[in-house]
């Protein structure tokens, strides 16, 4: 059980942290306020015996409520991602789900987990090459650097996930993470989706927009069968 939860926790910090590389000056990275925003919107979840808890409502708390607790439900930075940077964080949210997910297919033994961890791969796969396609066709080009911390986050989540022994401690630990991060993914899409300006782009984030959604949806479907969790 405390494998679980310290893994949880270190999940749940690491997407904020990919959150956070949200931030940043214009022609460099997007904006910290959006990242910060949209990690206060995510509700905290921790793994432990007695389920997922809130942040905010009662009961211990952990670094992963004070980086996730309370805020506006919607991001309210004003601050303007350019295109380049759209692009640059989206796919490297894309490249974090694939990294993560392929771990938890060698070592989930929840076979829902398993699932779900194999359309992660799939359908982040798609969406990194529909990527693809709109910048060679615009000439849209993601902007140097704006990524890196993303990626950094991204690899010490599958490096954190690899050394985790297998068991109900590492599937919880794994979708206890997808739960976080699709929830600032899909307020980082819905706020990218009203500020790119390439319509192409722009049209991709309306279709992923809904994907990332039922990702979220699924994930705390599970993260409900495996009793929040809990661990033997």
């Amino acid at each position: 059980m405390r494998n679980a939860t310290r893994l949880g926790v270190v999940i749940a910090l690491g997407t904020s942290t990919v959150l956070g590389a949200c931030g940043g000056k214009s022609g460099d990275t997007a904006s910290t306020d959006t990242a910060a925003s949209a990690a206060a919107s995510a509700p905290s979840t921790t793994a432990s015996a007695g389920g997922t808890a809130p942040a905010g409502a009662g009961g211990p708390t952990t670094p992963a409520d004070s980086v996730h607790g309370g805020g506006s439900p919607v991001p309210t930075s004003t601050a303007q991602m350019t295109d380049p940077e759209i692009v640059s964080l989206t796919q490297a949210a894309d490249e974090g789900e694939i990294m993560t997910s392929k771990v938890a297919l060698t070592k989930a033994t929840n076979p829902d987990v398993r699932k779900y961890a194999q359309r992660m791969i799939a359908e982040h796969t798609q969406m990194i090459s529909q990527r693809n396609a709109i910048g060679k066709a615009q000439n849209l080009k993601p902007a140097a650097g704006a990524k890196d911390s993303i990626g950094d986050a991204g690899k010490k989540m599958t490096a954190m996930l690899q050394a985790a022994p297998k068991g109900m401690a590492f599937d919880t630990a794994y979708v206890n993470g997808q739960v976080l991060a699709h929830t600032n993914t899909l307020a980082m899409v819905q706020k990218a989706e009203g500020q790119a300006q390439n319509a192409a782009l722009k049209g991709m984030l309306t279709k992923a927009a809904p994907i990332v959604q039922q990702h979220l949806d699924d994930a705390k479907a599970i993260q409900g069968k495996l009793g929040g969790g809990a661990a033997q």
